[in-house]
């Protein structure tokens, strides 16, 4: 038996998918227990169950230690689950495979204080605490949750692991490997790691490679969860939501609760995407209600920020704020930086639109200063973007635009036509702000174009208005080569109207 204490329950998760990673066939199992609620006797009972027929020595089964927040009823629970597992420890002992106890702070101390015979039993004892464990979980997209069942990896985990197991991969297919194990032990890691950085185009590509081969039932979860999630950053509402309604009827199959909030929580983010707050909502309560069933506040943090979301979009500022302070208690409290930096993210929008300027700047700043320590790309360059509205907000058309600029390089750089398009849109607002009309219709037209490829009708059709706004404001000197640029991008019927509608003359006052 091996014991490891952690410091978060997110740093206990990440050991486990790292350990998985190094040898994805051998037999595993992973066990919840709350001191509070779980017996001696049914935990056993429950280990010797999921660990029965393993080959001696190979299998792994993990104990997990459930993220319940401890008050000082649970010091006497914990007091007593650690006596009554001290009575257990021949049989704890003696099942099939190594058993790995991950252990926060609080049941570490009652395993080497109340179970001193069981502690014995255990060969190898390992600390993992402090600021290198703590930041491990990152966020999905910058302004959404992470999905519950597919958590992304860290990025300097995801690089390790893009160039460890490509070059397997490839070993693998030169020596003529049988392809069986594939998908499980290559593509899908692998997939995860390139979703996670945020690189879309090599993302897409590995996935049609990995088409070429047959998922197991085993993996059919984890590959509906990572393909919805690269809809969702690819802006292919339509197929992640036939994805999602896929893992709706898995979930049922198998009685997975789990994998179900994790479809409630995709189809929740795909309403919310699409604009339908009442059907975001519900799929997103439902989801939560899963997750507190199951004492996940993970998952449920995860939950409580997309209905933060809602709230916001809904202009309802204030049920926004209340929601995500629920999520960020949880994250702060796991060390979930990677969460808590979408987060903070989040409350500074809601600042934003409530004009204080001041503290928007800060949650910004503060969300940043995590997105860029961790080499998180993704969630930078989001963040990048709304300083970038800040400053344009208070004049400072320069400062904007580096942070524009900046944020554009990443999303070309990753293949994110969706999030270029909202940042071709800002700056074509700058350029309008600094009277450059005919470098704003191209940033519109830019802008314009991606939405387009990426099938958002609603900011496209926004988009189709702004450039009328701006022909309309325009000086007449520049009339002549925005009605060309428009005629190419729109059609002539288009252009007309908008050129139909625009004053005779114009003084070039902005809109």
């Amino acid at each position: 038996m091996i014991a490891v204490e952690v410091d978060t329950a997110v740093r206990a998760r990440q050991i486990i998918d790292d350990l998985l990673v190094l040898d994805p066939q051998r037999p595993h199992a992973v066990v919840s227990f709350d001191v509070a609620r779980t017996k001696p006797e049914q935990f056993l009972a429950q280990a010797r169950e999921v660990t029965h027929g393993w080959p001696a020595e190979t299998g792994l089964l993990f104990l997990l230690d459930s993220e319940q927040r401890r008050s000082e009823e649970d010091e006497l629970l914990a007091l007593r689950f650690w006596q009554g597992m001290n009575l257990l420890r021949e049989k704890w002992a003696a099942l099939d495979g190594q058993t790995v106890f991950l252990l926060l702070p609080f049941n570490y101390r009652y395993l080497t204080t109340a179970a001193d015979h069981l502690k014995r039993w255990i060969s190898l004892k390992v600390h993992l605490r402090g600021e290198a464990g703590s930041a491990d979980r990152p966020a999905s997209l910058s302004a959404n949750a992470p999905t519950p069942g597919f958590d992304l990896l860290s990025p300097d985990v995801a690089r390790q692991r893009l160039a460890s197991l490509e070059q397997e991969l490839r070993t693998a297919i030169q020596r003529d490997e049988p392809p069986a194990s594939f998908v499980r032990r290559y593509y899908l890691p692998i997939l995860a790691a390139a979703v996670s950085l945020g690189e879309l185009e090599r993302a897409e590509k590995l996935r049609d490679k990995a088409r070429g081969y047959e998922v197991g039932e085993a993996e059919v979860s984890q590959w509906l969860k990572l393909n919805i999630e690269l809809e969702v950053r690819l802006f292919r509402m339509s197929e992640a939501e036939r994805l999602a309604n896929q893992l709706v009827d898995w979930a049922e199959r198998h009685g997975s609760a789990s994998d179900m909030a994790a479809a409630y929580f995709n189809l929740g983010r795909i309403a919310l995407e699409q604009r339908d707050f009442p059907a975001a909502e519900r799929w997103h309560l439902k989801s939560l209600a899963i997750e507190e069933k199951q004492g996940n506040e993970h998952g449920a943090a995860g939950s409580y920020h997309q209905l933060g979301r809602v709230a916001q979009e809904r202009r309802d500022f204030a049920t926004a704020e209340r929601w995500y302070l629920k999520s960020l208690a949880i994250k702060e409290k796991q060390g979930d930086e990677y969460g808590a930096a979408t987060t903070y993210h989040q409350l500074g929008r809601i600042a934003q639109e409530q004009r204080d300027i001041p503290a928007a700047e800060r949650w910004y700043l503060k969300s940043l200063a995590i997105e860029e320590r961790q080499g998180n790309e993704h969630g930078a360059a989001s963040t990048y973007h709304q300083l970038g509205v800040v400053a344009q907000e208070q004049h400072d058309f320069s400062a904007a635009e580096r942070w524009y600029l900046k944020s554009l390089a990443i999303e070309e750089k990753q293949g994110n036509e969706h999030g270029a398009a909202f940042t071709h849109g800002q700056l074509a607002h700058l350029a309008q702000d600094r009277g450059d009309y005919l470098r704003a219709g191209a940033f519109l037209l830019k802008a314009l174009d991606e939405f387009a490829k990426t099938n958002d009708k609603h900011y496209a059709q926004a988009t189709v208005e702004n450039f009328a706004r701006l022909f309309q404001a325009s000086l007449p000197k520049d009339r002549a080569q925005l009605r060309e640029m428009g005629q190419a991008a729109l059609g002539d019927k288009l252009m007309s109207e908008i050129e139909s509608a625009a004053p005779a003359s114009s003084a070039g006052q902005t809109s």
